[in-house]
């Protein structure tokens, strides 16, 4: 039992951490607006990492297309995406 408790007490200890450098970061922003910059944001780094593997052959074709004078490039990703 005093091991779970410890473990509780570690969590906490680490979720105010986490919330003391979130409030430190957040500047202009109320604490119910917090989650529109987060949010958005993290799902962005999680798309990166998902994507990581193919970044450099999107990246390429994405260059060849421009060079060719495709203005949206965009249109063409889910040909070479994966």
């Amino acid at each position: 039992m005093a091991t779970e408790q410890r473990r509780t007490e570690e969590l906490r200890n680490y979720a105010g951490l986490i919330w003391s450098i979130a409030d430190s970061l957040r500047g202009p922003y109320k604490r119910s607006e917090y989650g529109h910059v987060i949010l958005p944001l993290t799902l962005m780094r999680r798309l990166d990492q998902a994507m990581e593997d193919s970044k450099d052959a999107v990246v390429a074709e994405a260059e060849r297309r421009r060079e060719q004078g495709i203005e949206n490039v965009e249109r063409g990703c889910p040909t070479f995406c994966g």
